[in-house]
Order: C-alpha cells, then sequence, then structure tokens
C-alpha cells in the first residue's frame, strides 16, 4: 500500500499494519460498531434468567476440580437449552433490546433550550434533529416518549404528532393543536429542549 491508500477489510478478519521500510508511518483503522443476533440473544437469556430461577443456580462447588461431574453439569445444560427454547419470547426480547439501545445513545441537546427559550410563531416549522431515535410507547394515562437521557411523558392525544416528526415530516404548532393552545407550545417547546427537534432551515 501508498501513502493515503485506503484498504477496506471485512468484519472478523484480524488484520495487523507493518511499516516495510524505515520511515515513520501510521495507520488508523476506522471500525462500524454494530448489533449483531448475540447481542439479542445475550438479551433474550438474561430475560429467560430473570423469571426462571434454575438459570440462576450456582454451578457446583467443585466445577473446576478433576472429580467433578461432568455428565451432571452437561445434563443440566440442556435442561436449561430445553427450558429456553419454551420461555424466550422474542417480541419481548426484542422490546428490551430497542429500549436498552435508544437510552444508551449520547444524547445530542446542544442549543435545544436556547431554541426551546425562542418565540415560536404559527409559521414556524420543525423537523426531528438528525440522527437521533426515539421511541414511542403508552400507558394508560401518557404518551411515552423513550429517548438518550430519559423519557418524556406527554398528554395521549400527542401521539398524531409525536409519529409524524418520527417519520420525518416537518411539524407546526397547529400539528398539536388538540393538545389545547397552552400545553401545545410547552409540548413542542419540551421536544426541542430535550434535543430532539429542530428548527427548519428555511
Amino acid at each position: 500500500m501508498e501513502a493515503g491508500d485506503c484498504l477496506y477489510i471485512p468484519r472478523g478478519w484480524i488484520h495487523d499494519a507493518e511499516t516495510i521500510d524505515e520511515e515513520p508511518s501510521l495507520h488508523v483503522t476506522v471500525g462500524l460498531l454494530t448489533k449483531t443476533w448475540a447481542d439479542l440473544m445475550l438479551e433474550a437469556v438474561s430475560e429467560v434468567a430473570l423469571r426462571t430461577p434454575a438459570f440462576r443456580k450456582s454451578l457446583p462447588p467443585n466445577f473446576m476440580h478433576k472429580d467433578a461431574s461432568m455428565e451432571d453439569m452437561e445434563s443440566y445444560f440442556e435442561g436449561l437449552l430445553e427450558s429456553f427454547r419454551k420461555e424466550a419470547k422474542f417480541g419481548e426480547s426484542f422490546e428490551l433490546f430497542l429500549l436498552e439501545f435508544v437510552r444508551s445513545r449520547p444524547a445530542v441537546v446542544r442549543g435545544g433550550v436556547v431554541s426551546a427559550s425562542e418565540i415560536i410563531g404559527d409559521t414556524d416549522s420543525f423537523t426531528k434533529r438528525q440522527n437521533v431515535q426515539f421511541l414511542i410507547r403508552e400507558t394508560d394515562k401518557d404518551c411515552v416518549v423513550i429517548a438518550a437521557g430519559g423519557e418524556l411523558l406527554f398528554d395521549l392525544a400527542i401521539r398524531p404528532a409525536l409519529e409524524k416528526i418520527d417519520a420525518g415530516d416537518s411539524v407546526k404548532l397547529q400539528d398539536f393543536s388538540d393538545l389545547g393552545n397552552k400545553q401545545a407550545l410547552d409540548s413542542l417547546k419540551r421536544l426541542i429542549a430535550f434535543g430532539l427537534m429542530t428548527k427548519t432551515e428555511r
């Protein structure tokens, strides 16, 4: 390779960079961290373990000794596998996986509080901040927005506006009109201050 070259190496391939002459050299490795099926399976195992005491049972005290019964431990292990097959629920595990992923993202709130303090007119439009993810969930009383940094509770009537925002569409104050004037303005300002929305550039 020559100076300035870029080499793509598929994930999982171990590599090592080595300089072949006497001049100083530097290489930079850039990787993309992805979520794998193994990550989801680990979440599923954790969820089953919380509900099933057999998974939380201690290994035999002598598991490292030569006289430990490998047959007994293997039989117990096989039993746990069978229990996992019966107890694991994709929907529950995937929901927890989503929640953990969104909550663990770095919060992007730069300029949010300042923007939320500005006067918002009827013609001002706002869009979802770039590269921000959030989830919309409901309880009996509230519409819940789950994002990096925590959760926000809103009146249930806000859901259509939130779904419009999540779809990438621009919204105006009138999209929150089902909440009433004051609550509509307060809700919009909270979304802006929390870093979920930004004013659309004209």
